[in-house]
């Protein structure tokens, strides 16, 4: 029989690192560590560092992790060497690097491993010298587009919904993206094609005159002519008869009020962001 004492320290060192030392008696060990705890985010680096020695031995090991915007990178370090006679001296690193090529609806990128599905974002034409960037729902940035293209985000969890925010820089003056979001309920295995931008990104801006003046406070839709694929866009006027409607592709269009035609107007396809359509004579 003998006594045996343990110690145990720790301290939190602001959100994401402790430091502690641990001290065994019975083998006359103390250990003294470093702690920086992982998030998942682009550009953040964790790990540990750890000091310790004992009868046998004295050494040093650790590890680190970068999460990378197309890559999760693992180091782990150990370094041992014996304090009495006998003892065997442990040198020993590893290195571990995973990326992975997704494939979804037409589109491949480059991006960390996922566990479960994973969502590709390439950019519309009209988006082309902005940056775009996709954060989760704690607001964390988890890919960004680059000079390798689309960003790929992994998802962190399967039948489960899953909600990614969508951010243009610059996004241009008046460019109506549109909800700006994925919401998805992914399985295994699933792979989702998100389109940031597309041609109907026009917003028109006008004024709807009648015989009378400004046609104030009335609503309508906006119809694309020729196009019956194309949803309806509601509008409705100020007291200066001032309007806006938004979602739209370059064409022409008919003011409808009522279920008959007013007015209307046309967005050429060089037009971006905010157009101007003027004063609009209607018809009745």
């Amino acid at each position: 029989w003998s006594p045996r004492a343990l110690l145990g320290v720790s301290l939190r060192l602001g959100g994401r690192a402790t430091a502690s030392v641990r001290v065994d008696t019975r083998r006359s060990a103390i250990v003294s560590e470093y702690n920086r705890f992982p998030v998942d985010e682009v550009g953040d680096l964790s790990g540990r560092v750890q000091l310790s020695r004992d009868d046998d031995r004295y050494g040093l090991s650790g590890e680190a992790r970068y999460f990378g915007n197309r890559f999760i990178a693992n180091v782990e370090q150990n370094l041992f060497y014996p304090s009495r006679t006998g003892a065997t001296a442990v040198r020993k690193t590893r290195v571990r690097v995973g990326t992975f090529i997704g494939f979804a609806d037409g589109s491949i990128s480059v991006g960390r491993p996922p566990q479960y599905g994973f969502a590709i974002f390439p950019h519309h034409k009209s988006l082309d010298g902005s940056a775009v960037t996709v954060r989760d729902e704690a607001g964390y940035l988890v890919g960004r587009q680059d000079w390798l293209g689309s960003a790929l985000v992994p998802f962190n969890r399967a039948f489960s919904p899953v909600t990614e925010s969508i951010d243009v820089d610059p996004l241009p003056p008046g460019y109506d993206l549109g909800e700006g979001q994925l919401r998805a309920l992914p399985g295994f295995n699933s792979g989702y094609r998100v389109q940031v931008g597309s041609e109907a990104s026009r917003v028109a801006l006008g004024y709807l005159i009648g015989a009378d003046g400004p046609i104030a406070e009335i609503g309508g839709t906006v119809e694309r002519v020729d196009d019956k694929d194309f949803a309806p866009r509601p509008f409705f006027t100020n007291a200066a008869g001032r309007f806006a409607v938004d979602g739209l592709l370059p064409g022409d269009y008919r003011i409808m009020v009522d279920g008959q035609e007013i007015a209307r107007f046309s967005i050429a396809a060089e037009s971006e962001g905010l157009v101007d359509v003027g004063r609009i004579q209607a018809r009745r």
